[in-house]
């Protein structure tokens, strides 16, 4: 069990989806409450980054899965689970990681997105295990950089204050400004549902054996 605290990031449009893909079935469940049960099994600690206007609807469906899950299996607490909300009209998602930093009182933090769900315990353990000596560390790899797959120390929180008030969102120009690791991994961890194929396909994934129902 990882001691750092997990934050699940929720907070996007999910435009290119069509629907809250926080809610999206996913096997036995919705996308979030998958999310939750096995990142639970690795972090001693989960946080949950969302917009206030969809908080309700996402933990009435996270309690009742949580709740069916914990009928047959170890128990998750919910009461342990902190819900991290903000009402900012932005989506870049560095608003929800400095509000986070902002209302947690912890030295480094890990984020996921929601739509990244086969990260494997290997993964979050090469990242946590190289963040002593720089900010960020983050995943990539042969398509990409996933800065928003990493740990974060809450050293940069002011950094990221001034990199927002120039009206500048783009967090790969961000990185720039931290002392950052990069650590690559296989493609095939980080398939994100972004449109609805990317989303038959994780289905078919998981329906194949990957994953935690």
């Amino acid at each position: 069990m990882i001691g750092d605290t997990c934050v699940i990031l929720c907070g996007g449009k999910s435009s290119r989806m069509g629907s809250n893909k926080t809610l999206l079935p996913f096997g036995s469940y919705r996308l979030i409450s998958y999310q939750v049960i096995k990142l639970s099994n690795i972090f001693s600690n989960i946080a949950i980054s969302l917009k206030e206007n969809n908080k309700n609807e996402i933990l009435d469906i996270l309690y009742a899965d949580i709740l069916k899950y914990n009928a047959n299996h170890f128990k998750i607490n919910m009461e342990s689970i902190q819900i991290v909300a903000e009402d900012l009209t932005y989506f870049s998602p560095l608003f929800g990681i400095l509000n986070c930093f902002n209302k947690l009182s912890h030295s480094r933090l890990f984020f996921i997105p929601i739509d990244y769900p086969f990260i494997t315990l290997h993964t979050i353990d090469m990242l946590v295990n190289n963040i002593d000596n720089c900010d960020i560390v983050y995943a990539k790899d042969s398509i990409k950089l996933h800065p928003l797959v990493g740990i974060w120390k809450a050293n940069i929180k002011y950094k990221i204050m001034e990199y927002l008030e120039s009206n500048n969102f783009r967090i790969i120009d961000f990185l720039s400004l931290c002392n950052t690791i990069s650590i690559y991994f296989d493609t095939c961890e980080f398939i994100n549902l972004n449109m609805q194929q990317d989303y038959k396909n994780a289905l078919k994934i998981l329906k194949d054996g990957h994953g935690t129902e």
